[in-house]
């Protein structure tokens, strides 16, 4: 197996080095995403401000398709975090481990290692939101396996994704 190829879960190989997308990719945030991504944002923001190292701080949200959704702001203006919302339907404990695509995973470790500040993904659960520092994660031993949305009719939502164990999110509400 060359330094380009990730096994799968299933034991099966996919070429991790693609082309770049030459077809537009359609936009499927709603509305009531959008709100929950902003609900999430603001627990965060009351949680790095109570329990932090940081203190108060402000998020910023990016511009749709930034790469990320805000950057995190500490008082002195400096930037002490980007963050990745995910909204989910689900209950944090119906699966053991979180899936995410992998190319989006690795974009947000390689903007927040370029920044040298935290990469920080945020899920809003159901029941609770939870995050977690990328940037303190090794990536190589998290399982990866295809995975994706088939409710959509979307093949492009088909991908290769990492399986990232609950137990390494912390609560923040």
């Amino acid at each position: 197996m060359s330094a380009t190829e990730a096994p799968f879960e299933s034991g099966a190989s996919f070429f991790m080095l693609q082309l770049p997308m030459t077809k537009k990719r359609k936009i499927y945030e709603t509305g009531k995403h959008m709100q929950g991504e902003r609900i999430a944002q603001g627990r965060l923001v009351r949680w790095c401000s109570g329990k932090n190292a940081w203190g108060n701080v402000t998020a910023i949200a990016m511009p749709r398709l930034a790469g990320f959704d805000c950057i995190l702001i500490e008082e002195k203006g400096c930037v002490v975090g980007i963050v990745e919302i995910k909204v989910r339907g689900n209950a944090r404990d119906k699966y053991g481990e979180y899936l995410i695509s992998l190319r989006k995973l690795l974009e947000l470790k390689a903007h927040a290692s370029a920044m040298n500040t935290s990469g920080i993904l945020l899920v809003q659960f159901t029941d609770c939101t939870m995050l977690l520092n990328v940037a303190k994660v090794d990536l190589s031993l998290l399982k990866i396996k295809e995975g994706g949305r088939t409710d959509r009719g979307d093949p492009l939502d088909i991908e290769p994704c990492f399986l990232i164990p609950m137990s390494m999110f912390t609560r923040i509400d």
